[in-house]
């Protein structure tokens, strides 16, 4: 349950308190007698009926035993003849003065011999004589002959309970809608975009219905904005690699035609034509990842020999610096993967750290067993991400400030490819700073039973 549910039975709770608090104050204004007042009574004279049958049984003794065995309980009674002469113990005088006539009630601020509620009574004994009776009871309440509690005290309990239990079902009733619209909203976030109210919430008429409705409007809105923009960027990509082409081709011709002349700017037309063509092929591969247009293609895969032929490539382009790429990890490790997709990750986040990390450094390949999975951490030795930023790095299209200065030639596609492509095989890719320097790039893909 959340803090909602708390709050919500919190207020509850005191608006019923509040209501019976007033209920009570307003009843007690209203009624001619308390009902503590009424039981305290009744329970007055039944004591008084026992203490005078107690001294007609063994007189002055009889009351004095029935007198200690009730102080015992907490009480203090008195039994009084016609002329006010105790029977048993004596009267204090602060009581004598107060009592001038039966029956009397003081309240415990009003009584000077004790911070207690006194009753005095006058009582007609089986004797036909006139008996005065006082009785200081404990603070409490009163208990009725036979019954381990009062009946006051068991509504008490009775009303608490219910006030508790209907405060909790306001309050289930008010949270529960807000518990499923917090989950919808957080598949969608988590790029679910199919995520959608169910029908017993939006066909509420009150706004727990509004809200429903509202948010299966924006996601509506939000997944056809997407795919807009999806099949925008697949249909560039596409109308791009005709003119590409044919851009190529008249590359080639004119190198034909013109031998060394403009060697220069022609390797470099043709670097340009060759980058752009990347980042559409890209871009069409991130589409289809997206849309899920090519479901994953899944068979036992070593993932060991797949970083090591992948390393072995790495190492080789870059033989002529001095950038040092290590593996530690096991020899071999099986995985239920799409061979050529983990391939394709693996090597935009091996690519990613070696272009960042400086000459005479190096990339470290870890690859070990976790808990939940296989675990390849990929750190470098360069420059680091700004805190800030790590969330984003998967992000299509996202650089930092530092990554557009320095101008290495990614355009933030790679990294957003590696991330889709790790979650579709239920792994999830972290990025974090290391503490001696550099990136650490941690995937983590569950191993099969």
């Amino acid at each position: 349950m959340g803090r909602l549910f708390w709050k919500i039975l919190g207020v509850v709770l005191l608006s019923n308190a509040l209501v019976f608090a007033a209920t009570f104050g307003v009843s007690r204004l209203l009624q001619d007698e308390h009902p503590i007042v009424k039981l305290r009574l009744e329970q007055t004279y039944r004591l008084a009926a026992k203490a005078i049958a107690a001294y007609n049984a063994e007189g002055h003794r009889g009351v004095v035993r029935f007198e200690r065995r009730q102080r015992s309980r907490g009480h203090k009674l008195f039994l009084l003849d016609d002329q006010q002469r105790p029977l048993g113990k004596r009267l204090p005088p602060e009581l004598v003065e107060q009592i001038t006539d039966f029956p009397t009630i003081l309240s415990p601020r009003e009584n000077r011999a004790g911070f207690r509620p006194l009753y005095a009574v006058s009582v007609l004994g089986q004797d036909n004589r006139q008996y005065h009776f006082v009785a200081e009871f404990r603070l409490g309440l009163p208990h009725k002959k036979g019954e381990h509690r009062a009946v006051f005290d068991r509504r008490l309990i009775f009303l608490f309970l219910g006030i508790v239990i209907s405060s909790a079902a306001i309050a289930w009733l008010f949270n529960r809608p807000m518990g499923t619209l917090k989950q919808a909203t957080r598949r969608f976030a988590d790029g679910d975009l199919d995520t959608r109210m169910p029908a017993n919430m939006t066909g509420r008429r009150d706004a727990v219905g509004d809200l429903a409705r509202e948010f299966n409007h924006m996601a509506e809105q939000v997944d056809a904005l997407l795919s807009a923009h999806t099949r925008l960027l697949r249909d560039v990509s596409h109308e791009l690699r005709s003119p590409l082409a044919r851009m190529q081709v008249a590359l080639s011709l004119i190198e034909q035609r013109a031998g060394d002349t403009y060697a220069r700017e022609r390797t470099r037309i043709q670097a340009e034509i060759e980058r752009l063509d990347t980042l559409i092929g890209q871009i069409l591969t991130l589409t289809r990842l997206e849309s899920g247009s090519q479901p994953l293609q899944r068979a036992p895969c070593d993932v060991v020999a797949l970083l090591d032929q992948l390393m072995q490539d790495v190492r080789f382009e870059h033989s002529g610096d001095q950038r040092q790429l290590h593996y530690h990890g096991p020899e071999q490790l099986m995985l239920q993967a799409d061979a050529a997709r983990l391939h394709s990750a693996f090597e935009n986040v091996l690519r990613n750290a070696m272009r960042y990390t400086p000459d005479a450094s190096a990339v470290t390949v870890t690859l070990s067993v976790v808990d939940d999975g296989c675990e390849v951490v990929v750190a470098d030795e360069g420059p680091g991400v700004p805190e800030e930023a790590l969330p984003r790095l998967f992000d299509a299209f996202y650089r930092t400030q530092d990554a557009r200065e320095a101008d290495t030639g990614g355009v933030g596609v790679g990294l957003a490819i590696a991330q889709r492509i790790i979650a579709l095989h239920g792994g999830r890719i972290t990025a974090s700073n290391r503490l001696s320097g550099g990136l650490a790039m941690r995937i983590v893909l569950p191993i099969p039973d």
